[in-house]
């Protein structure tokens, strides 16, 4: 009866035994979900797709499949995910790639998420991956289109980013697509945002030969390659008649010299630029001055925030001016005259021999004798920066600017 009632317990201690492995087994079997060959973007620019690839697998069915981006809070972003029920063991995610329309996407940080739920409760996200979408513009941006052989061009305009810009690269290309030597510039702005003003002075449009070229601007941030945001097809054509420079044209010069009024008490109030300083931008005040009859905003922090935007390169434009390279000296000095027959200031660049530095004045006048055949440097009366008054050239220690300039209003 003992050996009967041993025997029975046995096979019921058996028979529970067998049934808590089977109900483990079918409950490790309900938990379990797992992917493998998912693919999820790292860094995109605006525009630009991505192929949404891999595959989910669960032990029991999957009744949800979540796919596509969430925003930097957790949210799901509407328009840009997709909600599946499979019913099935396994899914191909790539079924859902029209469905998740990246290349759509607004410039930002986002999260890439795969999210799955299976019939035996189990829910688990296999990927959430943060990524970018960049943006490079501009505004603002002035672009040649013909240009006389000798004629300047001003640079203006802003390259703005998504992200911090990594580098900028302008200037002039050829036709075959290469940068000509002295006409470009780089930088590494380290800031979303850059003024094209600030390269005005560093690509000579006014030396380029007749021919065809590009005006071109590229620009990339830490995440993605360089954009091309400016692409300008431009020509140079024959230089302008001498008409456009002789005195018939020009303005009649007067064999006593002449010197523009202006107010000296006002000059003073402005000052002279600190050591190493702003030159052009004090150039300016002056100018305005001598055009206006007064200066409203003599003083160092409005000049270098309103004319320098916060730096110390001058932006002409910001007074009025314009600014033009020549290919000789002569040629700037001839419509730096010009300017004074007409009753205007201009602003030139010269060589200061005793520093080493280029170095801008105003100019506001002109010595007796002086004709558009001799003028020279050494012809001009200046407001000088450096000094914060009136200056006669032919006394100072300067010389032709390698990189003859005239600022016209």
């Amino acid at each position: 009866m003992k050996t009967k009632l041993l025997s029975v317990l046995l096979t019921l201690m058996l028979v529970l035994s067998c049934s808590f492995f089977f109900a483990g087994t079918t409950r490790a079997a309900s938990a379990s979900i797992s992917a493998s060959g998912i693919t999820y973007p790292a860094h995109l620019y605006f525009g630009t797709g991505f192929v949404v690839k891999g595959r989910i697998s669960s032990g029991v069915r999957l009744t949800e499949v979540k796919v596509g981006v969430m925003t930097t809070a957790g949210k799901w972003k509407t328009g840009y995910y997709k909600r599946v029920s499979p019913k099935t063991t396994s899914y191909d995610l790539n079924r859902l790639d029209s469905a998740v329309p990246i290349s759509k996407l607004a410039s930002g940080t986002y999260y890439y998420s795969v999210y799955a739920k299976n019939s035996g409760g189990r829910t688990a996200t296999l990927l959430k991956k943060q990524f970018t979408v960049s943006y490079i513009g501009t505004s603002g941006a002035s672009k040649p289109t013909t240009l006389k052989k000798g004629s300047g061009f001003v640079i203006r305009g802003t390259v703005s980013s998504t992200y911090k810009l990594a580098k900028l690269h302008a200037g002039i290309r050829k036709s075959n697509g290469s940068w000509i030597d002295g006409k470009h510039f780089k930088v590494s702005p380290a800031s979303s945002k850059y003024s094209l003003a600030n390269m005005d002075s560093k690509i000579k449009f006014g030396s380029l030969a007749k021919g065809t070229y590009y005006y071109t601007v590229t620009a990339r941030d830490a995440y993605t390659g360089a954009k091309r945001v400016i692409n300008q097809k431009f020509k140079v054509t024959s230089a302008a008649s001498k008409s456009t420079t002789n005195t018939s044209s020009a303005g009649t010069l007067s064999a006593a010299g002449r010197t523009l009024s202006y107010k000296s008490a006002v000059i003073s109030s402005i000052g002279s630029q600190p050591v190493s300083g702003p030159c052009g931008i004090y150039a300016m005040a002056y100018a305005r001055t001598v055009i206006d009859g007064y200066f409203a905003h003599p003083s160092y922090a409005w000049l270098i925030r309103n004319y320098g935007l916060g730096s110390y390169c001058a932006y002409w434009s910001k007074a009025g001016g314009s600014s033009c390279y020549y290919l000789s000296a002569k040629s700037c000095y001839k419509a730096a005259l010009t300017q004074l027959a007409n009753g205007r200031p201009a602003i030139i660049n010269l060589h200061n021999s005793k520093t080493g530095n280029n170095h801008y004045v105003t100019i506001i006048g002109y010595r007796a004798g002086t004709t558009y055949s001799n003028v020279s440097l050494k012809s001009f009366i200046a407001l000088d920066p450096g000094w914060g008054d009136k200056k006669y050239l032919s006394a100072m220690p300067y010389s032709d600017s390698g990189l003859p300039q005239c600022v016209r209003f």
